[in-house]
């Protein structure tokens, strides 16, 4: 497994120092890691023998990414360096950390990974992807992008208003619909339920949790016994759902900018 090591001294000292580690993981297969390190020059106030300086690099963590490669690794071309270098001359150069394990634990990765494919679905429902027509492909200097604060869209439309809404609430009609979402998820065989749910809809996973124990209080939805996921609408359910137009309640907790 290779590893190598690159460095910007644009400065006039090692200001950006890049490592890289390939790495064949149980789990993840082949990965290269990237490891960003910040230098900062500082006067030490007595003279280096070897060097002569006065002054000394002292280096803090910057950042780290684990790159996917597959089945085998992807060269290291020359245009990745320049654009690491580029990049990490944009990071911040007043932060402070260091690389620990516990960093990574600390890090909510299931939870980014909901928000990353619920910022997705958003771009998706806005229609911030769809090409129609013919595809010009034109010069631009400005980065297609799409800015949250809190979880929310900036631009506060309509539709992000509607989605709000949607977050605080876990009525008998929310509850009816999502555990028919839950149901249908379950039969087809998908793992994580819950986690999917959150990215179709939107919704934290708390609101979900509070839908489908309203739905089993009240006999729509089956469960798998204690601490199983899975479960189906009982008969109970699916008249309650017919009753209340479901599908429609449904749709518009899928696709709030369409709902009713």
């Amino acid at each position: 497994m290779d590893k190598g090591l690159i460095w910007d001294l644009s400065e006039g000292y090692p200001s950006h120092v890049i490592s890289w580690h390939e790495l064949s993981l149980p789990k993840l297969g082949n990965v290269r890691v990237w490891i960003h390190s910040k230098g900062l020059l500082e006067k030490s106030g007595f003279k280096d023998k070897g060097t002569g300086s006065d002054s000394r690099v002292f280096f803090t963590f910057g950042s780290l990414e684990i790159q996917s490669q597959g089945a085998s690794f992807s060269p290291v071309t020359e245009d990745e360096k320049n654009l690491r270098i580029s990049l990490a001359r944009l990071a911040p150069s007043k932060s402070e950390g260091e690389m620990k394990s516990s960093l990574f634990r600390e890090l909510p990765v299931g939870q980014l990974e909901v928000d990353h494919m619920r910022c997705i679905k958003a771009c998706y429902d806005l229609e911030k992807f769809e090409i129609k027509g013919s595809v010009r492909i034109v010069k631009s200097d400005r980065t297609p992008s799409m800015v949250f604060k809190k979880g929310e869209f900036q631009s506060r439309s309509t539709y992000e208003k509607t989605i709000d809404s949607s977050l605080s609430r876990a009525t008998h009609e929310n509850a009816i619909a999502l555990a028919k979402l839950y149901s249908d998820l379950s039969r087809i065989g998908v793992q994580k339920i819950i986690k999917q749910i959150s990215v179709d809809t939107g919704l934290p996973n708390s609101n979900i949790y509070t839908a489908l124990r309203v739905a089993r209080s009240k006999g729509w939805l089956s469960s798998e016994g204690v601490g199983k996921s899975g479960g189906n609408l009982t008969a109970e359910g699916n008249r309650v759902f017919e009753k209340l137009d479901g599908q429609q309640l449904l749709n518009s907790i899928l696709h709030p900018r369409n709902g009713k």
